[in-house]
């Protein structure tokens, strides 16, 4: 992606930013390491398994920092009567239950 001119970005589709654009950004990894230490000090998502950053000084926005095995089990509890009916466990590949 590179810097418009007119302070928008040009690869696909223009979109235009200024002072009122809002940004979500989601990270989805295992939070163990150095990436547990490093967002340690960020707010916890309401159900606990989660971290939310809100960065200050003109950004408009947050940072949420998703469990990748937290991902899965939500997905497969949303979906679990999809996968009942059509008759497939609705086990994942990258899951290692």
């Amino acid at each position: 992606m590179h810097p418009a001119k007119n302070g928008g970005i040009t690869k696909g589709r223009p979109i235009k930013l200024d002072q009122n654009t809002i940004f979500y950004c989601f990270i989805v990894a295992d939070i163990v390491g150095k990436l547990d230490e490093w967002t340690f000090s960020w707010q916890r998502t309401a159900d606990g398994r989660g971290r939310i950053y809100l960065p200050r000084d003109g950004f408009r926005g947050s940072i949420e920092l998703i469990g990748w095995d937290s991902l899965l089990s939500d997905a497969r509890g949303r979906n679990q009567a999809f996968f009942d009916r059509a008759g497939i466990s609705g086990k994942s590949f990258f899951s290692p239950e």
